[in-house]
């Protein structure tokens, strides 16, 4: 008789990462950042080192390259060359199935949605956590919007923190 301990496995958990300004809640400007904050670009390579990402491919276009030492998955309805370092995704399926499948073999409890507004939207049933900055820049012109509501009763909010401006920082 052989005998084999069970083992629970848990699908990987959907995360966003986004910066938004305070109160218009901005994402993007003409298809990039609105500001440069190195506080949080320190944060956001943290927790997604070592991780799949998901973008869409304006996001992908924007940063100009894959984000180094995670699984690059950009969502395009237009094929894309993988020879970059990157898995192209036609459909969100695709993407949560190229993002699980790395997770699971490389033993990470997350992977990460990382924008723009599109895939923001496009996944949002899918999040698990958010990594929320709202920067507090006053009234910016922008043409994406991260316009999502945290209801208290369906979502935990595990901590704040806030962070002064520094000489890295626009705000």
């Amino acid at each position: 008789m052989q005998l084999s301990r069970k083992l629970k496995i848990r699908l990987p958990s959907a995360t966003s990462l986004v910066a938004r300004s305070y109160p218009d809640r901005i994402i993007g400007v003409e298809n990039s950042l609105p500001w440069h904050l190195g506080t949080d670009l320190k944060h956001f390579k943290f927790r997604t080192q070592g991780h799949a990402v998901i973008m869409g491919r304006k996001t992908f276009e924007s940063i100009g390259r894959p984000l180094p030492n995670r699984r690059n998955i950009v969502l395009s309805r237009q094929a894309i060359d993988e020879s970059s370092g990157i898995l192209w995704a036609r459909d969100p399926e695709t993407a949560l199935l190229l993002a699980d499948q790395y997770s699971i073999i490389n033993l990470k409890k997350e992977f990460f949605v990382i924008g723009g507004e599109e895939i923001y939207n496009l996944f949002h049933k899918y999040i698990n956590v958010v990594f929320l900055t709202d920067v507090n820049c006053g009234p910016i012109n922008g043409d994406a919007k991260f316009d999502k509501d945290f209801d208290k009763r369906e979502w935990w909010y595990r901590f704040e923190k806030e962070f002064p401006k520094t000489d890295i920082d626009d705000f």
